[in-house]
């Protein structure tokens, strides 16, 4: 019998040192999964505040799969900070494929496309 835990990071003030990139050190990640703020072609997956961004990265690098979750709407948001290098992402999952020049981009990043509802995977 193998148990399945799964922890959830987020809803809380992630500034604290309570709960830095170095307690993130400390886990065993199997499988990452990120929402972000915006997607950019240039510079890949955005978050809005500094800390947030810091602990994305740190569970980035500690994972062995990292999906991100976004909905549509976040293609060509802005947001000041890089959540993640995109060449570090496995999955994007949303809800409606990108536009073309996302979708050249993902494809460079070697990002596995999945279009929730969509019969087949890019």
């Amino acid at each position: 019998f193998k148990q399945k835990t799964a922890y959830e990071m987020c809803g809380r003030d992630w500034s604290s040192d309570v709960c830095s990139s170095d307690l993130v050190n400390q886990f065993h990640i199997d499988t990452a999964v990120l929402s972000v703020d915006g997607i950019d072609a240039s510079s890949g997956f955005l978050l809005a505040g500094a800390a947030e961004a810091e602990l994305a990265r740190a569970v980035v690098a500690r994972a062995k799969r990292r999906i991100v979750v976004a909905d549509y709407s976040k293609f060509g948001q802005p947001a000041p900070f890089v959540a993640c290098p995109a060449e570090s992402i496995d999955v994007l999952v949303t809800d409606k494929a990108p536009r073309q020049v996302f979708d050249k981009r993902l494809a460079e990043w070697e990002i596995e496309l999945v279009v929730a509802g969509a019969k087949e995977r890019k």
